[in-house]
């Protein structure tokens, strides 16, 4: 059960509630204000933070080669876009992060950014960060911390270098390619060539295998005199690649051979491999063979170190996770003990099982890869990072049989989860994860579908959604269904679970439609699966109805909630909380639906009966004395409400603290309340506060803020200030644009009360363009039958009214009639079309036509439908 209210202002929508499915893993199935993740502001300002590094830098090789020819002999921070662009292996990351860390070192830049540019995700995700850390943006959405970033880059006069290392697929750019500027610098390393990298003002500079003679001097510069023996013969055999030349080293010097020994021995590993692994076509990059030799070398006689046996099942891991930033945390969690302990066994098999395996055996083994240049291992996000080039995890993850592989990803998967923050709090940290997830779960093993989908699937699609990504958590989700129903079937228990979270995103991205259809489709699913009494089955006729609510229909949300509350009685019990928190969803909707003495009733009886089953103090019955005391307001005892409400802030600040987003909820209620009962000055001091709270906890741009920034105009305008009123709306509807986009429904609601406020302050045709726009959105975002669209037809109407324009709002007042039903009869509609001939074009509107458009109202809405209720005032003022 949650609360059902926020500040009461016209951009409140109702009373989504959030259900969850009984047995689920808490999986969240119905509509709600979704409570995102709360990043603090920085206290200073993006002045006091320089200079400033986001991202791990990888390490420089102790031997890097400057790259004659094909790029700079010595790597120069350059304004403008360089893309470098190579196969794997040949040092495109060594490179970038040479200009980096001499950048660092000479003071050339005031900030430096590195970033993965594995996914979009990760891109936005660092964007986002960046600009928390600079303090230029506090929202927890994370495209729009993104774009203030691009903006800050593109104003700035601070000198700044941006990293994208790795770029996967072009396309992951699309709006975020940093600005052209004197100040900033790009540098991006990808594989790829399409030419929508080759864009205006990018520098393409090709990254090739070492030279002969920088192999050479590679080698010379790693190994003493006596181990060269042979040196341009290793080169020639490696191909002259940077990884593999890197690798080989390593290996040479720690056993002390020369190079021709060394390929001997690479030679002898060859031919094993070909007698061991099938015929396997070559990595994308054409250097398998040779990786798969060298690696396969190396890992042998870094396995044979203290602690023996570690490194190999440790690499093996590391194989499927994310190439870029590996978290040091998750190879120390229970689950990758466990997983190496029974690695352990069952190569000791004929010798016993093992004791234990201890955090430091760990540690210890991950100093051998590092040593002998497998991994490398940096400072990132939550402390160490580990990196592994992708051509290795590549020959690694050949070497492996299919077992293998769904034991690893298993253990992988349990560690992800168990390490994975809930809430969410760290944005730096949470990208890191989601990013490791994805690399994992592109491989797809059984091993994540064995006994239905493993909890990172939803923890992934979850974090998605919960970072201001809604859109994204529904890709996701889509995926996984579409999985699902392959794997397990599309009446699997499971496999309906994932399609309740595909419903609740596509609600969050405001896709009421796509939401709606497929919760009834769920619904079906389930009654099949566990019949019309499950409790199951009952959580999604209660998401059903939250959501059918929230898409403008509270009347109809009222019969389903009251039928499913008897249900709910008869099947657990009056006391069950899913048959309290149903009561209270309906209570909720009769008062959006204007019964507001019935919801009264209702809570009143709900409040004693939750205060008996769960004790006063519980949140469950602070919600239902949350929402008696809205609907108290609302019936009429606006000084009663704002009492009520101020002693539930007072029980809420001691219990849960004056900054927790309930407290605060309350707050707003009183503030809003406190100006009905006629103090419209004390609620826009109040809301002037909470507004300062909210962009200081949350960000000014969240939306939680930006409606407290509406209720500041709304009560500028009721205290006589419509001119301020106008402004505020005008700003707010900038931001909501930005923010939210132009057809959520706050930003098409926001824009109908900045129209009234331009109207009360005497621009009544500047309030008629704002509408004739929002009709526009309207009609194509919710249709010609939407209430809203109604709504906004009369509006229109009575603005051209004030404006002197009686003969445009007769014709506009009599289509709307006629989409609403039309006259009964040809001979009723003469007789319209006569008398509004004969409208005087100096006469307010007829009170006929406006009895007979309340009454087409109230047939095809209701007689409680707001737009209906709406009407009838219509009807008062307009007669007036």
């Amino acid at each position: 059960m949650s609360d059902d209210a926020v500040e009461r202002h016209s951009d409140d929508q109702g009373p989504p509630v959030p259900v969850a499915l009984p047995g689920a893993r808490g999986v969240q199935v119905g509509a709600g204000n979704f409570q995102t993740n709360i990043f603090l502001a920085r206290a200073s300002s993006a002045e006091d933070v320089f200079p400033l590094q986001i991202g791990s830098l990888p390490p420089i090789a102790a031997s890097f080669q400057a790259r004659h020819g094909r790029s700079p002999e010595t790597p120069q921070l350059t304004n403008g876009i360089t893309v470098l662009v190579g196969l794997g292996g040949v040092g495109k990351t060594q490179l970038a992060a040479a200009v980096s860390h001499r950048a660092r070192r000479s003071g050339e830049t005031d900030l430096i950014v590195w970033v993965n540019g594995t996914s979009r995700d990760a891109i936005i995700a660092a964007y986002a960060q960046t600009a928390h850390d600079l303090g230029v943006a506090t929202a927890d959405a994370a495209d729009t911390a993104a774009q203030r970033l691009l903006t800050w880059l593109a104003n700035t006069d601070r000198r700044w270098l941006l990293v994208i290392d790795d770029l996967r697929e072009p396309g992951h750019m699309n709006n975020l390619w940093p600005p052209l500027t004197s100040s900033g610098s790009t540098i991006v390393t990808t594989r790829r060539r399409e030419a929508a990298l080759r864009g205006s003002g990018r520098h393409f500079l090709e990254v090739g295998v070492f030279t002969p003679e920088e192999s050479d001097r590679y080698l010379r510069s790693q190994l003493p005199p006596a181990q060269l023996d042979g040196a341009a013969d290793l080169a020639d055999d490696l191909g002259h690649l940077p990884l593999a030349l890197a690798q080989a080293s390593a290996f040479m010097l720690n056993k002390g051979l020369t190079c021709r020994q060394y390929i001997r021995r690479l030679g002898d590993q060859r031919r094993r491999l070909s007698q061991v692994l099938p015929e396997r076509g070559a990595l994308p990059d054409d250097h398998s063979q040779t990786l798969a030799a060298t690696w396969s070398l190396t890992i042998r006689d870094a396995d044979a170190l203290d602690p023996p046996g570690l490194a190999k099942p440790l690499i093996h891991l590391i194989a499927f996770l994310e190439p870029n930033g590996i978290p040091h945390g998750l190879l120390l969690t229970l689950s990758v003990h466990a997983g190496l302990l029974a690695a352990l066994d069952r190569s000791d098999a004929a010798r016993g099982p093992r004791g234990e395996v201890e955090s430091d055996d760990i540690r210890d083994a991950l100093y051998n890869l590092q040593r002998w240049s497998l991994i490398s291992m940096s400072d990132g996000p939550g402390g160490q990072s580990l990196r592994i080039h992708a051509l290795v995890q590549r020959a690694v993850r050949e070497s492996l049989t299919d077992d293998e592989r769904d034991s690893l990803v298993a253990t992988n998967a349990d560690a992800l989860v168990e390490i994975w923050p809930e809430p969410e709090t760290d944005m730096s940290v949470s990208q890191v994860l989601r990013a490791n997830a994805v690399a994992l779960l592109r491989h797809n093993t059984p091993a994540l579908w064995r006994d239905g989908p493993h909890p990172l699937i939803r923890r992934l699609g979850r974090s998605l959604g919960e970072s201001g990504s809604p859109a994204q958590a529904v890709a996701h989700f889509t995926a996984a269904y579409s999985h699902a129903t392959r794997v397990l079937g599309e009446e699997h228990p499971e496999a309906l679970d994932i399609r309740s979270e595909l419903a609740q995103w596509r609600g969050a991205t405001g896709d009421y439609a796509g939401c709606l259809a497929n919760l009834r489709s769920l619904l079906t699913g389930m009654t099949a699966v566990h019949g019309v009494n499950h409790p199951r089955t009952l959580a999604v006729r209660h998401s059903l109805a939250g959501w059918l609510g929230t898409a403008g229909e509270p009347t109809a949300a009222v019969t389903a909630l009251t039928s499913l509350a008897s249900d709910s009685s008869r099947i657990l019990g009056d006391d069950h909380p899913d048959t309290l928190a149903i009561h209270h969803s309906l209570a909720g909707w009769l008062g959006t639906a204007r019964r507001h003495a019935a919801a009264v009733t209702a809570l009143t009886s709900l409040a004693s009966d939750c205060s008996r089953v769960l004790g006063d103090d519980h949140p469950d019955t602070l919600a239902v004395h949350h929402s008696l005391a809205r609907w108290r307001g609302a019936s009429g005892d606006a000084g009663g409400a704002a009492k009520a409400f101020g002693l539930l802030h007072e029980r809420r600040s001691r219990l849960l603290g004056r900054d927790h987003p309930e407290t605060l909820l309350t707050f707003g209620n009183m503030a809003y309340w406190r100006g009905v009962a006629g103090d419209a000055a004390g609620a826009e001091q109040a809301f002037r506060r909470l507004h300062a709270d909210r962009s200081r906890l949350l960000g000014s741009e969240h939306p939680d803020s930006l409606t407290t920034l509406g209720n500041v105009g709304h009560w500028l305008g009721v205290g006589g200030d419509p001119d301020g009123a106008a402004r505020t709306f005008q700003a707010l509807d900038a931001q909501r644009s930005r923010v939210l986009g132009d057809d959520h429904p706050h930003t098409l609601n926001g824009r109908a009360h900045l129209a009234y406020w331009l109207g009360e302050r005497g621009a009544p045709q500047r309030a008629l363009v704002v509408l004739s726009e929002l009709l526009a959105h309207r009609r194509r975002v919710l249709g010609e039958e939407h209430p809203d669209t109604f709504a906004t037809h009369q509006q229109i109407a009575y603005w051209r009214i004030r404006n002197g324009e009686q003969s445009e709002a007769r014709a506009d007042l009599a289509a709307l009639l006629i989409r609403l039903g039309g006259p009964s009869s040809d001979k009723d509609q003469s007789t319209l079309d006569r008398r509004l001939r004969h409208w005087p074009a100096g006469e307010q509107i007829p009170a006929y036509l406006l009895r007979r458009m309340r009454a087409e109202y109230l047939r095809v809405l209701g007689a409680d439908h707001p737009t209906s209720v709406s009407s009838r005032r219509n009807l008062a003022r307009w007669r007036g």
